[in-house]
């Protein structure tokens, strides 16, 4: 079956699967009340909200086996090993600031013997690694102008050095690789895109109070919940039990009533997190930058690296329709000079994303994207020059069901096309030119005929 056949057959599908759907019972709260009203997403502002975590982790393990046979046969094997790393994140966000920064830093060693009459042989591992990286953006008053900055760092080494011994012989191995990359991106931006799940998910919990005929929340105590949401992460990354802390936090607009949530309310309430609404962003940006890249490596058998450095302008343009629909459009041109130990190039790269989420929440979910991105790659050393040119479109679409207790759907298709041509001039000059086709579909279907508790 090609493309083509795989596109008619998903829709029948889909179509099959939507009759499914009509027998089986409804759930409790089923999508938007009111998904044409964006307001709430309209007012959401990032909450001023962070997180620091420091973590230190060791381990030490060993193995090993003696064994004689008879008077003079024998075999051993042992082995020990060590670790110790740590780990250091920051990160810290709100309307004026978004900054973060990771680092971590590694190290191991280890040692074997292994024996036998004949022969032995002993040897040792060392390893290390220190990496890193941080972002920073910043923008002026409440404006929508913003500077930013990027960058990492990562080194590593490792080391054997093995020795063995056997018909008088004594020989030894070192083997050794040291690898670094550098990345730094400075630039400045217009406008600004926010995450909004969060306020989906107040918004749907609101309603979800209502499903249990309580008092739906006002529009201030869903900016509140959604502030709340929006700190999920660092909840996660500070506590090791972080439900209590975060649903107390999530749920104190609610516990001011004369008549207590119930456990069961709270748990139903809890599983909004669960529900499948997406990605959700808002908002319009548009960067520049210059990029620089470097990566090299180093071991016992030479050395090789590549520089990139160039500008670069980016912009994203996502809307919420309504709660129940995302469109979101993207765009990039990249320019960049390349360098290696003995060459030199120029690359020009470019794309352009189109995206739409469809979704009724906890029920049906649609995502659909297309994809066209192009690039000019030249190179130049001393024996030739190489062009390379291609440009590749790509659509993809995943359709999602759940229906609680009842049935689970998961379809999907993708296809692409890349078409290309690499010139080599040199002694003798060549053409080549490509064109693939890749495709690919799936569905997978999970149908409840009979649950019961007794």
């Amino acid at each position: 079956m090609n493309f083509a056949n795989a596109v008619r057959v998903i829709p029948g599908t889909f179509v099959l699967l939507a009759l499914l759907t009509q027998s089986c019972p409804a759930q409790t709260s089923i999508g938007f009340e009111n998904p044409e009203d964006t307001t709430n997403i309209l007012e959401y502002r990032l909450p001023d909200w962070g997180y620091r975590t420091w973590d230190l982790g060791f381990a030490l393990s060993g193995a090993g086996s003696d064994g004689y046979f008879g008077d003079s046969n024998y075999i051993i094997n042992n082995r020990f090993n060590t670790h110790l790393a740590t780990g250091l994140v920051l990160y810290r966000e709100s309307e004026a600031r978004t900054k973060s920064l990771f680092v971590d830093v590694g190290g191991e060693y280890g040692r074997h013997h292994n024996g036998n009459p004949s022969s032995e042989s002993s040897g040792h591992d060392l390893g290390g690694n220190l990496g890193g990286n941080g972002k920073w953006q910043e923008f002026f008053g409440e404006g929508p102008v913003s500077v930013l900055a990027s960058g990492g760092a990562g080194w590593d080494y490792k080391e054997s050095i093995q020795e063995s011994q056997g018909l008088g012989e004594v020989d030894e191995i070192r083997r050794f690789t040291r690898n670094h990359v550098y990345s730094l991106s400075l630039g400045a931006g217009l406008g600004r895109v926010r995450d909004v799940t969060p306020l989906i998910r107040a918004q749907r919990l609101s309603e979800r109070l209502e499903a249990l005929g309580r008092t739906a929340l006002t529009s201030n105590q869903i900016q509140q919940v959604a502030r709340v949401l929006a700190r999920e992460q660092g909840y996660r990354s500070v506590f090791d039990r972080p439900n209590r802390s975060f649903w107390r936090d999530v749920l104190e607009p609610m516990l001011d009533q004369d008549n207590p949530l119930s456990p069961y309310e709270i748990f139903y309430l809890a599983d909004v997190m669960n529900e499948d609404v997406g990605p959700r962003k808002q908002g319009t940006e548009l960067q520049g930058r210059f990029i620089y890249h470097e990566y090299g490596s180093d071991d016992f058998l030479g050395n090789h690296g590549q520089i990139f450095r160039g500008p670069g302008v980016f912009f994203l343009w996502t809307r919420n329709l309504n709660l129940d629909n995302q469109l979101s459009l993207g765009a990039s041109v990249k320019y960049a000079t390349v360098g290696g130990q003995h060459y030199k190039g120029e690359q020009v790269s470019g794309g352009m994303d189109l995206a739409h989420l469809w979704t009724i929440a906890d029920r049906y979910r649609l995502d659909t994207s297309l994809n066209v991105a192009g690039n000019y790659y030249e190179r130049n050393d001393d024996l030739e020059r190489m062009i390379n040119r291609s440009i590749q479109a790509t659509i993809h679409s995943i359709f999602r069901i759940f229906l609680e207790d009842s049935m689970a759907l998961s379809a999907s298709v993708f296809g692409s096309n890349r078409q290309g041509d690499r010139d080599r001039i040199a002694f003798v000059d060549t053409d080549q030119y490509s064109r693939t086709w890749q495709w690919s579909y799936g569905i997978g279907l999970e149908y409840y005929l009979d649950r019961v508790l007794y």
